[in-house]
């Protein structure tokens, strides 16, 4: 019997989202593509080998660094606001392995001109906290005038 050859990986996109809350207007920013790096991805395979009970809490980070992300990073360049995860959900018309994942930043939160992004596992508060899964390059504005979600799909397959 031939075995069918199956490759297996996660691929990742962000997406930013502006809203004025006092107005209620609403905006897309960019979408980007992102690098899945090596220590998030040993964190996901602990878990399904039973040897880490739980990959949460799973937080957001911005920063402002400026080297391309590589999937050797375990960190972000220079992290300046985090925020827990908002919500989540599953894409069930994607063959139900498409994960999203929501995180939200106040008016008061990372207020910059922000070019890094990443999602960090088994994390907490403090920066570079955890096992970074995604790092991103982006290049978005964040002012006192609005508040921002970072929505982050990532498909397995």
């Amino acid at each position: 019997m031939k075995l069918a050859k199956e490759r297996a990986g996660l691929m990742g996109v962000w997406r930013v989202r502006y809203r004025d809350p006092v107005t209620g207007r609403m905006w897309d920013g960019g979408t980007y593509r992102n690098v899945i790096c090596f220590n998030g991805k040993a964190l996901i395979a602990e878990w399904l080998n039973g040897e880490n009970p739980a990959l949460g809490p799973i937080y957001g980070a911005v920063g402002t660094g400026t080297a391309a992300p590589a999937s050797t990073d375990a960190q972000l360049q220079a992290e300046i606001a985090r925020v827990a995860l908002a919500s989540s959900s599953r894409n069930t018309s994607v063959n139900n392995s498409v994960v999203l994942f929501d995180f939200f930043f106040t008016t008061g939160q990372a207020n910059a001109m922000l070019t890094e992004a990443g999602l960090f596992l088994a994390a907490s508060s403090a920066a570079n906290a955890g096992a970074l899964l995604s790092h991103v390059a982006i290049s978005e504005t964040k002012t006192s005038s609005v508040t921002m979600t970072l929505e982050f799909s990532i498909q397995i397959g």
